[in-house]
């Protein structure tokens, strides 16, 4: 029989549940080697306890568990938030913003860069509503390059026109169909930088308002390819993407 164990982890709380009691289930992205995965937890205690206090979601830390093989059940024993991200919760987008993260996490279970991540939710954390709407473009292209899944844009090197991308296919193609998506040669150029050039350069590209509509277009189908599922976040129905002006 396995034994009951105690063990201490760097993690990201994705969301917190209420259950029927006063107790609350966390769920977190726990980091390992090559990548991370998804852990639930119960968290015991009333409204002012010290654990309802510090495990708030979008928070990362430093977590204390203690697990029961048996029963398959984590609690959590401690919570030592290192970066909170208070203005995460200032506006509707970056609510909004944060919301996907968790949950494409949560749909990729845990299959995702930790560095990548953290480095999104910092940046959203310091950013204004408007830089939140066009960081999360480069977020899901960078998820898909992580995942393997991005096709290449050298041939932009040759060829700087506008294209399709066919999602059935997975791949850029030149001819329409029912199943593609369009991008014009600015909004491949800011895919092309965002994958070979330094961050910072591709955070300095503007964007006019046609590419950014035609790569939002594009990255949220593109996304829920990659899940293959749709994203309640990116729903046009959910009132939080409907009001954050996205």
């Amino acid at each position: 029989m396995a034994e009951n164990r105690n063990w201490q982890t760097q993690a990201l709380t994705l969301s917190l549940d209420e259950l029927a009691s006063s107790h609350k289930i966390a769920t977190f992205l726990i980091p390992e080697a090559s990548s991370c995965y998804v852990l639930k937890a119960t968290v015991f205690g009333g409204a002012k306890s010290h654990l309802r206090g510090s495990i708030l979601p979008f928070y990362t830390g430093n977590l204390w568990l203690y697990t029961n093989p048996t029963k398959s059940s984590n609690k959590v024993i401690d919570f030592e938030p290192t970066q909170p991200r208070y203005n995460i919760r200032n506006s509707l987008t970056h609510i909004w913003a944060s919301s996907f993260v968790s949950e494409l996490c949560i749909k990729l279970k845990g299959c995702i860069d930790w560095k990548l991540v953290n480095a999104f939710l910092d940046g959203i954390n310091a950013s204004d509503a408007k830089e939140c709407k066009v960081a999360i473009l480069r977020f899901i292209w960078r998820v898909a390059s992580f995942s393997g899944v991005a096709p290449s844009l050298l041939f932009f090197e040759n060829h700087k026109e506008g294209i399709y991308f066919d999602h059935g296919l997975g791949q850029f193609v030149r001819e329409s169909s029912f199943q593609t998506s369009y991008l014009s040669a600015e909004a491949v150029e800011y895919l092309y930088k965002t994958s070979y050039f330094k961050p910072k350069q591709a955070r300095e590209m503007q964007l006019s308002s046609e590419a950014y509509f035609l790569l939002k277009n594009f990255l949220f189908h593109f996304i829920s390819d990659i899940v293959q599922d749709d994203m309640q976040s990116l729903s046009p129905k959910n009132p939080i993407y409907i009001t954050s002006g996205v």
